[in-house]
């Protein structure tokens, strides 16, 4: 298929997208930061109160949980995206999405930019570098399919974001 990279990179990423959303939506649940309110050597947060122990677990098991559901279409579907979506591989991509989504919140605070405010491109690609950077370990898509993903995740994430602050999961549109 001559567009094929678009859903190699889609099917890639599902795991990313869907543990950064539950994140959100778990960190709700219980507001317990990830960092216990400690600071860094600087004085500063080392995270912030919105990456939640919650979060972060939640957003690790939806986004695994995705990978499961890929793996079992690819086999009954007898579906061939380039590669093979794998418990484990789900596994990486879900974890490392929420360590870029750390880096980049551990990164704002030494660069003093409040939780919640803009920080472009970062705060768009901190789950594809994340994922990429951990799903390397295994599997990286074409090189098609992760410029698709650098630019169609800064749609999406602009997308998504309004829509989660609209339904009031978030505090702010972006």
């Amino acid at each position: 298929m001559e567009f094929s990279w678009i859903l190699e990179g889609i099917w890639f990423i599902l795991p990313a997208y869907v543990a950064s959303a539950s994140g959100v939506i778990f960190g709700k649940i219980s507001k317990i930061p990830i960092d216990l309110n400690k600071n860094f050597v600087d004085g500063r947060r080392i995270f912030g109160n919105n990456k939640t122990i919650a979060g972060f677990i939640g957003g690790v098991a939806c986004g695994t949980l995705i990978a499961y559901f890929e793996n079992y279409l690819e086999i009954s579907l007898n579906l061939n995206f380039g590669f093979s979506m794998t418990l484990l591989l789900g596994f990486l991509i879900a974890f490392g999405a929420m360590i870029g989504d750390l880096c980049n919140s551990f990164l704002k605070r030494r660069l003093k930019i409040k939780p919640g405010d803009k920080f472009f491109p970062l705060d768009q690609l901190n789950l594809v570098l994340g994922a990429l950077i951990f799903a390397s370990l295994i599997k990286i898509p074409s090189v098609n399919a992760i410029i698709f993903l650098l630019f169609f995740t800064i749609i999406m994430h602009i997308l998504w974001n309004w829509i989660g602050f609209k339904l009031n999961l978030k505090e702010v549109p972006w």
